[in-house]
């Protein structure tokens, strides 16, 4: 059993100490001979991973601003394997900005730097696309009708997974008891059709959870994604109808609907939504009590590096206002730099929603201070909030009994305040050391009795402290191994843990990650202690490429001292096996 501790008394602990340590010792490591390093070290090979993988994310979600972003960040780094790609899809990111001037000039210089490449083939048909649109309909280039069948055909791509998960349970010498015996499938099915400046694509993602334990009634189906997406890159039009999910323009998360963008001007993009909220992706019908709209603007009027959108979004339940809310979102990225903040304010509840700032700032010598601060209601207010702790299942029946007035009292009431800091460093030492600490202050506000529900306490400053150590070669070529001290202090209990994790790469297709935890709790309300341990392991294995095998089982150990004569044991096992398949 994973417990959370808190600090009672007594000197200030070991973890709270090495935090400190490496604090005070990072600046100053940071301004030592090791702060560069070889084109080829592992912090720069990290860091191309990560922007390489959010520029994808960027691009899938259509914001080629922050794309243009993250690749041209990607092309000032040293010379690395996705140097060429990040040229390429620079160019697409402009393309699709609307920004063509810029587009040709990028895509002439990849043919200039590859010439011999297959990209080199692609880019070329970008390039000659361009140039053919603006030039009068009578000289347009006619594709030869294999190669028009070529780029009209559909692609294919996504991947069916199933694993089957089962748990086990043991309290002291009780029986044992399975409380999770379920296989899992999923599919996420994706099609592409290109053809001229037109793409059109379909996406599938869900599956079926089928449980061997309580007569089946567990079993589950999820579709999380269902959905077609259209885009005219010449106007610049685009639309996408079905179950989506959506994290800008004021939209909280999955829902049931359409959402459509058009460039109005190089500098603007107007984007539209409405829709039914889905609060869970195991329903498979639509709800179409609550309901949304809401338009956003995206602008580019500053430079490159600053990306700011504003949004209006209004929604309703059963008739009744639930939300209506005013934001905007600001994002800044230059190299070595990068800020975003977001705010969200509720003009019917006159509070503000959501408040998030998150910056990081990554010095020559590649140390990186990352801070956040998140304020924000919890949950999201909303007059469906006053539904919690009550009998009524919809709004219309809550009004039986209380006027409208009272409804958005109890709204307020059932929403909470959190607030959030984070602060992190990491420092790569040299091509095999990383440090990192991290320390996170977080705290839940107090909510009043009201209409029957009972009052929940505050949960004063709750503290976590972390200190890491990555090193890499540590048993073998290419491993990778990570040494994680943790203390957290809330205010039910203090804990203390200790984490090792490695992956050692046996060969390419065949990769153990073998972990271990241990866990020492105090818990405030009684001064009682608990300790815990799990190993676990993990086994990977990839075989031609489109398949990949995977195993992991672990073993929990704990022990939860009631007196100095009682204590409580407990004893878990869980099993993860199946199989990813790529289309």
């Amino acid at each position: 059993m994973n417990a959370v501790t808190r600090r009672t008394s007594g000197p200030q602990s070991a973890i709270a100490i090495a935090l400190s340590l490496v604090l005070l010792s990072l600046p100053l490591l940071a301004f030592g001979e090791t702060g560069a390093q070889a084109e080829t070290s592992a912090s720069t090979s990290t860091e191309v991973n990560r922007l390489i993988e959010e520029a994808r994310q960027a691009m899938a979600l259509q914001q080629y601003p922050r794309a243009v972003q993250l690749y041209t960040k990607l092309l000032e780094l040293p010379p690395h394997p996705y140097s060429s790609d990040a040229l390429e899809y620079l160019g697409v990111a402009r393309e699709r900005r609307g920004q063509m001037a810029h587009a040709k000039k990028i895509y002439r210089k990849y043919i200039a730097l590859y010439p011999k490449t297959k990209g080199a083939i692609r880019v070329q048909q970008r390039l000659t696309a361009i140039l053919t649109a603006e030039q009068s309909p009578q000289k347009k280039l006619r594709l030869a009708k294999k190669a028009r069948e070529e780029k009209q055909a559909w692609q294919v791509y996504g991947g069916l997974s199933q694993y089957y998960r089962r748990d086990t349970f043991k309290l002291n010498n009780n029986a044992t008891r399975t409380t999770v015996s379920q296989l899992e499938t999923s599919l996420d099915y994706n099609a592409r059709l290109r053809s001229g400046e037109t793409e059109i694509r379909t996406r599938f993602t869900g599956g079926y959870d089928y449980s061997f334990l309580n007569n089946n009634a567990d079993n589950k189906l999820e579709i999380r994604n269902l959905y077609v997406d259209s885009r005219d890159f010449r106007s610049g039009l685009s639309a996408r109808i079905g179950r989506q999910r959506q994290s800008s323009g004021g939209v909280l998360g999955r829902f049931d609907g359409l959402s459509a963008a058009m460039q109005v001007a190089p500098q603007y993009k107007l984007n539209l939504v409405a829709g039914y909220p889905v609060l869970t992706s195991a329903l498979d019908t639509i709800d179409t009590s609550t309901y949304f709209f809401g338009a956003s603007v995206d602008a580019d009027i500053i430079s490159d590096a600053w990306d700011i959108s504003t949004y209006f979004i209004q929604q309703h339940n059963e008739r009744t206002l639930d939300r209506q809310a005013v934001g905007a979102e600001v994002r800044y990225f230059t190299p070595g730099k990068s800020a975003l903040a977001l705010i969200d304010y509720d003009l019917y509840f006159a509070q503000l929603n959501t408040f998030l700032a998150l910056a990081s700032w990554t010095f020559e010598n590649e140390l990186t201070l990352n801070t956040t601060v998140d304020i924000r209601n919890s949950p999201t207010i909303t007059t469906s909030n006053a539904l919690i702790g009550q009998t009524a299942s919809d709004i219309p029946a809550l009004l039986n009994s209380y006027s409208k007035n009272e409804i958005k009292q109890l709204a307020q009431d059932r929403t909470a305040d959190s607030k959030s800091y984070t602060m992190s460093l990491t420092l790569p030492v040299n091509e095999r050391i990383q440090l990192g600490a991290e320390m996170t202050v977080s705290s839940l506000s107090a909510t009043p009795a009201s209409a029957g529900v009972e009052a929940t306490p505050s949960s004063g400053n709750d503290t976590y402290y972390t200190v890491d150590m990555t090193l890499g070669d540590l048993f073998m070529k290419d491993d990778f191994s990570i040494i994680t001290l943790r203390q957290s202090d809330t205010s039910t209990a203090q804990t203390n843990t200790v984490i090792l994790n490695t992956r050692l790469p046996i060969s390419r297709a065949l990769r153990i990650n073998p972990r271990l935890r241990a866990d020492s709790s105090t818990y405030k309300r009684d001064n009682t202690r608990e300790r815990s341990y799990n190993p676990a392991v993990r086994i990977n294995y990839r075989w031609k490429k489109r398949y990949n095998f995977e195993a992991e089982f672990g073993w929990e150990h704990s022990g939860h001292e009631i007196t100095s004569s009682l204590t409580d044991t407990q004893r878990s096992y869980y099993l993860d096996i199946g199989y990813r398949m790529d289309l």
